[in-house]
This record gives C-alpha cells, structure tokens and sequence, in this order.
C-alpha cells in the first residue's frame, strides 16, 4: 500500500467491513496510511463514493494494481490539518466542531491532565474539568465511554445525550 501511495498507483481493493454480510470491491486512489488504536487505516479516494474514504487494513481482503489514471490527492489536503478536529479517523460529514467540556473524577484527572485526549485539551485544575474542540465522531464516543463512571459529559447537550442514548443501552445489559 505504501509502494502504491509513492508510486501513484490505482489499487482495486476487497474490503470487508464488519457490518456487511459479503466484501465489497472499490476502485481505490490511494492517499495516506495512518494509525489509530493499534489499527491501521488506509485514506484514498472512493471513485464508488466520490470522496475519500478510509478503510481499516485488516479488513482489506485483497489488493490488485489496476490500470488507470491516478486521481491526485486534492489541492490543498494536508493529512495533518484532515484529522486535526477529530479524535480517530472518521470525519462525518455535515458535522461541525463542538466545544466539549467534561468533569473528570478527581483521582482520574491527573492521569488525563497528563495525556490529553486531543491536541486541543484545556484543563481546568479547581473544577477537575477538561475541554475540547474536536467534531464527534465514533471514536470520540468510545473514548469517553471507556472512561466509565470516572468522566461525565457536561456540554454540549447533542454529545451528552450521545453519551445518555449509549448508557441507556449498556443499563439494559446489566438490570
């Protein structure tokens, strides 16, 4: 995949996803490779989707080369700035960056004051709080669940009643 990203070589790519029943197979103009959560993900543009589209690498079944004009990564896309707003690699689209503050259980806070959940964090010391400016996405989600009872969203209302919609769920697993 690296070879094809410096060669500019379109790739016909076999992916499976974990919702899908069958792989599906895409013409792939590949971009960028770039870890997250001990998985990589390859970015390249979906000639299916008209967009750029990541796909995870163990879900990728099979990669041929094919033949064809190689579609250049758009003018201007840096990969930093793409995932500077984001925590993960999903960026919905239509969303926008939300301002999301949350307090932090006092003997957790230190642990998150000292590595940030996104570049963005500000801690807030006397209120055990921290902020960040990020659009909230899947991964973004499970982070702060993973966090339990230790961290409770507070603003804004559309991540806290993400957050309340997930609880409900995982209350029902253990009544």
């Amino acid at each position: 995949l690296f070879e094809a990203i410096v060669n500019k070589q379109v790739l016909n790519v076999r992916y499976k996803s974990f919702k899908a029943n069958k792989p599906i197979t895409c013409e792939i103009h590949p971009y960028y490779l770039k870890q997250y959560n001990n998985r990589w993900f390859l970015l390249g543009w979906n000639t299916e989707f008209s967009d750029i589209t990541n796909f995870a690498l163990d879900r990728i079944e099979a990669v041929s080369p094919i033949l064809g004009e190689y579609r250049p990564k758009p003018e201007g896309l840096n990969f930093d700035e793409y995932f500077e707003d984001i925590v993960g690699v999903t960026i919905e689209k239509g969303k926008k960056i939300e301002h999301i503050v949350m307090r932090i259980a006092p003997d957790r806070y230190p642990y998150i004051k000292n590595k940030p959940l996104h570049p963005s964090q500000h801690n807030y010391d006397k209120e055990y709080r921290i902020s960040i400016d990020v659009i909230p996405n899947k991964e973004l989600i499970a982070l702060l669940l993973s966090f339990g009872s230790q961290m409770e969203v507070l603003e804004p209302q559309s991540v806290r009643e993400m957050m309340r919609e997930h609880v409900k769920t995982l209350n029902k697993f253990y009544k």
